[in-house]
């Protein structure tokens, strides 16, 4: 765990947090893209293989919080999805 939590609410306060956090930045990563596509720096191709990706991203991240994929699963299922987002941008 991120956090130290000391009651049951707690614990589920900072779990909420977490999942937000992590929903968040994939959320604002999404809001970046569009923004990218409508000043015509991605095409309509880049922006749909990236807005799938980026959906993956977040499914894999929602089934981390709830614990159904370990980290090292989840690293070894996110790492492939990030590095083709990475060459898509080059």
């Amino acid at each position: 765990m991120a956090f130290v939590e000391t009651t049951i609410s707690e614990y589920i306060y900072n779990q909420g947090k977490a999942e937000g956090l992590a929903e968040g930045l994939l959320e604002g990563q999404l809001v970046v893209l569009e923004n990218l596509h409508q000043l015509g720096i991605l095409s309509d191709a880049q922006i749909n293989a990236m807005a799938a990706m980026l959906g993956q991203l977040m499914m894999l991240e929602n089934l981390h919080q709830l614990g159904i994929l370990s980290d090292a699963q989840m690293n070894t299922m996110a790492a492939p999805i990030q590095q083709k987002l990475k060459d898509l941008m080059k």
